[in-house]
């Protein structure tokens, strides 16, 4: 997926329990890493939030500032279950917005 200096990138995945597949919100915690082009990057904060606690969706955002392939790692601490996205591809320029109406 390609994204744009400057805009905010959001990422949604769900906690759930290893064994059971099923959601878990109370008391998680994670650990998250940024990856730049294969790296570990550090150049940005990602921040991590419970969008919806019955069905244990949280979302990572994060503004890159430099051209490149990102992805996000994220460990529950609780469960030890892994998420990792696909590369995101950041780029220059401008995003070209068309309105489709009557």
């Amino acid at each position: 997926m390609k994204y744009y200096i400057g805009d905010t990138v959001y990422v949604n995945f769900v906690s759930v329990s290893g064994s059971t597949n099923t959601p878990i919100t109370a008391s998680t915690t994670f650990d998250d890493i940024l990856f730049k082009n294969g790296v570990v990057y550090t150049g940005i904060t990602t921040t991590l939030s419970l969008v919806d606690s019955s069905s244990g969706m949280y979302s990572a955002t994060f503004v890159p500032t430099e051209l490149g392939n990102y992805q996000l790692y994220v460990k529950n601490n609780v469960t030890s279950v892994i998420f990792l996205t696909e590369i995101l591809r950041v780029v220059s320029g401008n995003q070209t917005i068309i309105y489709v109406g009557l």
